[in-house]
């Protein structure tokens, strides 16, 4: 049969017809998913919708692309499984055991840890120079969350004793700040053309690190505190440590390094001696006496009512995954077990406040040991940037420190359902993709290197 000319070529002209739309669709939403972070779910899905749809006008060309990169590939795999084991949750429903929305808590799985990030990292291969845009948006996202925070807060911080939220609880609210302080401390404008220039980036740059310090001490979420003081020190450690300690072996460099330990220690010790807040949620007292309890084994008669709930939720947390370890629970399965194996103090909680324990419950030793071999994979790059990739390394390991820090308060909170913790986690993981993406087109793999 003769073939009809206008039907061969229509698939690659509609392609062709495609290509500056599906772009235009993918970095508007990837731009608003990036500033949504702070403060607007709203924004957040809308700007996920139109990235997603970018990528699905592109899949033929990014989908054999992106499955070449192993992160990637692992990050796919995740997604594939959490869906998988979604409709064998469906399908395993009986009367006595209804479907408790499995397939809507897969999507959220997907949204926060891996759909994102894949359809991040295409946009961002594509177009490098996004990634800083990206990184700048997220910054301005937390500056706003914390002016949105300040209206809606009862007093002001100093004023008395508040935690600071946006349309999210205070700890997520935490979380985001610590991150932001992140992204802050590895990207000082240490290069910026004249001297006029450079200075006023600088006041502009101390001036938003010092705001992310507030917020992230306002929050009164210690469990982003404690990932702050381990992960952001790790991450300068790894970027700026060699240099650092070249420059203190010379005389001149000792003394503005000093003077400027000093005036740190000095600030955030005025900052937090003034600020009834982190007294109010730092009390030694309580802490030596929570200490002693959790020694002597007695949880229950733990002073400290959020640290009590936390251990009877992981105590329990062993006796749900005992009782299901391969394929846990379902996606919707944890609040269920909670509800039928925890204490009866702890059993109104919807997951179990530690993200490997919830995903163990969740998605069994399976779904745990994907998400486990991604997150290993993503530090490994993030910390050790590939050779040959044009993406700078403080941007890689900005990235890797962003996802160790969130795996680090990630123990201690969960953040499944709001844009504190979706938009950070798929942009870090996004950057990473692309940065391999980027190396393997110049025919390197995933062997450390320097990008000059």
């Amino acid at each position: 049969m003769p073939t009809t000319p206008w039907i061969t070529g229509a698939a690659p002209t509609v392609a062709r017809a495609c290509t500056p739309v599906s772009t235009g669709l993918g970095l508007s939403g990837l731009a608003l998913f990036a500033f949504s972070g702070g403060f607007s779910v709203a924004a957040m899905n809308t700007g996920l919708a139109l990235m997603l749809l970018g990528f699905l006008l592109q899949a033929r060309q990014a989908l054999p692309t992106l499955l070449r990169d192993p992160l990637a590939l692992l990050v796919t795999a995740f997604c594939a499984y959490v869906v998988l084991r979604g409709l064998l949750a469906v399908y395993s429903s009986t009367p006595a055991d209804p479907d408790r929305g499995h397939l809507g808590q897969s999507w959220h799985l997907l949204r926060a840890d891996g759909l994102l990030a894949v359809a991040g990292g295409w946009w961002l291969f594509r177009h490098p120079a996004w990634i800083r845009r990206c990184l700048n948006l997220a910054v301005l996202s937390g500056l706003v969350g914390l002016a949105v925070a300040l209206t809606r807060a009862p007093r002001l911080p100093w004023e008395g004793l508040v935690r600071l939220k946006t349309s999210a609880s205070p700890n997520a609210f935490g979380l985001y700040a610590a991150l932001v302080l992140l992204v802050l401390c590895m990207r000082p404008p240490v290069r910026c053309g004249t001297r006029a220039r450079r200075i006023m980036l600088m006041a502009g740059w101390g001036a938003a690190l010092i705001v992310a310090l507030l917020a992230l001490l306002w929050s009164g979420s210690r469990s982003a505190w404690l990932g702050a003081m381990i992960g952001i020190p790790v991450t300068l450690a790894v970027q700026w440590g060699p240099t650092l300690c070249r420059w203190l072996a010379t005389p001149a460099g000792r003394r503005p390094a000093a003077a400027a330990a000093l005036l740190a220690v000095l600030a955030l010790g005025g900052i937090v001696a003034t600020s009834d807040t982190v007294a109010w949620r730092l009390d030694p007292g309580e802490a030596v006496r929570s200490v002693r309890d959790i020694a002597a084994g007695d949880w229950q008669a733990v002073p400290n009512r959020s640290l009590r709930y936390r251990l009877m939720l992981w105590r329990s947390g062993a006796t749900i995954i005992r009782n299901a370890p391969w394929l846990g629970w379902g996606p919707a399965g944890a609040q269920p077990a909670i509800k039928r194996y925890a204490a009866s103090e702890v059993k109104r909680f919807p997951h179990l406040h530690n993200m490997v324990l919830n995903l163990w419950a969740q998605l069994g030793l399976v779904g745990v040991g994907l998400f486990g071999v991604c997150g290993i994979v993503a530090l490994f790059r993030g910390l050790r940037p590939p050779a040959g990739s044009d993406v700078p390394d403080n941007l890689v390991r900005l990235a890797g420190g962003g996802l160790l820090t969130f795996f680090l308060i990630g123990q201690l909170q969960i953040r499944y359902l709001d844009p504190t913790g979706i938009v950070p986690n798929s942009l870090f993981l996004a950057i990473l993709i692309a940065t391999g993406l980027r190396a393997r087109a110049t025919g390197h793999r995933d062997t450390p290197g320097h990008t000059p």
